[in-house]
C-alpha cells in the first residue's frame, strides 16, 4: 500500500467530503487564485525596520493587508494580529488545521 492509499484509508467519510469541497473550490477559483498570487508577488515586502504599528515595515504590512483582503474576498474569517501575522480561517469547528506561511521576501538582486 502506498502513502496515498494509506492516507485515504485512514480518513473519515466527513474528511473525504471536506477534501472534495476543497478540490471543487480550487478548481472553481484557480484563475482568481493566480491573479491574487500575482497581486501579492507585486508587493516588495522586504522586511524592514518597524515604522509605528508596522512591526516589519510598511511593505510587509501592505502584503499582510492584501492577504487579508484576499481572504475576505473568498469568505474566510480573517484577523490581523497587530501586523505580526494574520489568521485566515474557514469553518467553525473547534479543531483547526493551520498552514503557516510568510509574505516577506529577500531583496531583489542580480543573481
Amino acid at each position: 500500500m502506498n502513502t496515498n492509499e494509506s492516507f485515504v484509508n485512514s480518513i473519515s467519510a466527513e474528511d473525504v467530503a471536506v477534501l472534495a469541497q476543497l478540490d471543487a473550490f480550487l478548481d472553481k477559483t484557480r484563475q482568481e487564485y493566480i491573479k491574487d498570487l500575482g497581486a501579492l508577488i507585486a508587493i516588495p515586502s522586504v522586511g524592514a525596520e518597524a515604522e509605528g504599528k508596522y512591526v516589519f515595515g510598511k511593505e510587509s504590512a501592505a502584503a499582510l493587508e492584501k492577504a487579508i483582503e484576499i481572504g475576505d474576498s473568498y469568505g474566510f474569517k480573517t484577523k490581523n494580529h497587530e501586523y505580526y501575522c494574520a489568521s485566515i480561517a474557514y469553518g467553525d469547528k473547534e479543531e483547526e488545521m493551520g498552514i503557516v506561511a510568510h509574505l516577506d521576501v529577500v531583496p531583489a538582486g542580480d543573481g
